[in-house]
């Protein structure tokens, strides 16, 4: 499977700045590596990129609460990236209450085949045309 990246509303374009908006829905298997994206076919000239993990109540609460995304352009890596990140969690005492990551496991790409198929990225990139 791959990666589903949606426009859930039309580019706002004032004068010669642009700013695009997508959704990320990503999928059962992470890629080693990271997933392809390139951010470069909706905004040409970026300036800025947000990345928004969407809160999650489900089964995947825990991992998007822990989750950190990064893109990678190319001029930092060969190809253009959508990287994961995610720290290890542990519970306390009573089994049930996670402990602050940092205070847990260190920040580490997620593994490859790690499903995350309930999690959904929200991209804004602003640039010009």
């Amino acid at each position: 499977m791959a990666i589903t990246v949606t426009q859930p509303q039309r580019n706002n374009i004032s004068g010669s700045r642009i700013t695009a908006f997508l959704d990320v829905q990503l999928d059962n298997s992470y890629p080693s590596g990271g997933y392809a994206l390139n951010l470069n076919s909706y905004v040409n000239n970026i300036d800025t990129i947000s990345i928004h993990v969407v809160p999650d109540d489900g089964a995947f609460g825990a991992i998007n609460e822990s989750l950190v995304v990064e893109y990678q352009p190319a001029a930092a890596v060969a190809d253009r990236k959508l990287k994961c990140f995610g720290k290890t969690l542990a519970v306390v005492d009573d089994q049930t209450t996670p402990v602050a990551a940092s205070a847990v496991g260190a920040l580490t790409q997620v593994d490859a085949t790690t499903d995350l198929s309930g999690v959904r990225i929200q991209i804004t990139i602003t640039g010009r045309r």
